[in-house]
């Protein structure tokens, strides 16, 4: 199950018989009206909602945290979205309009910017929404949030270039990532290989 306490009320909880496993997200009070352009403030209290327990748990986990800090807040959005319409009744699954045209749009300005990436913000501005209809719509098109989808392509033009022979600190400056150790992270994550292995097997 999931609890949600709204700002300013008290969080309490006994496992005195370790038959609990808890785990907790701290939301900044702001972070509704960011992102979804309007406050928001839980009536139930309790959802009976295993799934989204565990994709709690998961979003929590600092093994699975991932280190694009970008795509970490669209697995909470997406989160936060699920959460309020469950709490307002709203049955799932809730199937948008299709914009498969402003999509479209997206992925071409995406793919322009493998280098430099947009942040949510900046997409949800220039496209006139809020960053929940951003990703939730994007999401619905294209089976994944929009940063998600663009590190996909970014992972993919890396595998290519690393075909070509490129070095690997190459391949990082040229997509953009921190440097050499995040780049080889991020790889290895997608490919379960380092982009050294992955070179030395595709010669």
């Amino acid at each position: 199950m999931v609890t949600t306490y709204n700002p300013h009320q008290l969080q309490s909880g006994d496992n005195s018989d370790g038959r609990w496993q808890w785990a907790s997200l701290y939301v900044q009070p702001g972070a509704f009206e960011h992102f979804f352009g309007r406050s928001f403030r839980f009536g139930q209290g309790v959802q009976h909602a295993p799934v989204l327990a565990q994709q709690l748990k998961l979003l929590v986990s600092p093994a699975n945290e991932p280190g694009n800090s970008a795509m970490y807040q669209e697995r909470l959005v997406l989160l936060l979205a699920v959460l309020m319409d469950n709490d307002a009744g709203i049955p799932a699954p809730l199937k948008m309009v299709s914009e498969g045209g402003r999509v479209k749009r997206i992925k071409a300005r995406l793919l322009n910017c493998l280098a430099e990436p947009p942040n949510l913000d900046a997409l949800a501005r220039d496209e006139h929404i809020t960053v929940a209809h951003l990703v939730r719509s994007f999401h619905q098109e294209a089976g994944m949030p929009p940063l998600a989808w663009l590190m996909q392509r970014r992972i993919g033009k890396a595998r290519e270039l690393l075909r070509q022979g490129m070095s690997i600190s190459q391949v990082a400056v040229s997509l953009g990532f921190a440097d050499q150790a995040h780049f080889t992270k991020t790889f290895n994550r997608f490919n379960a290989m380092t982009p050294g292995r992955f070179q030395r097997i595709n010669f």
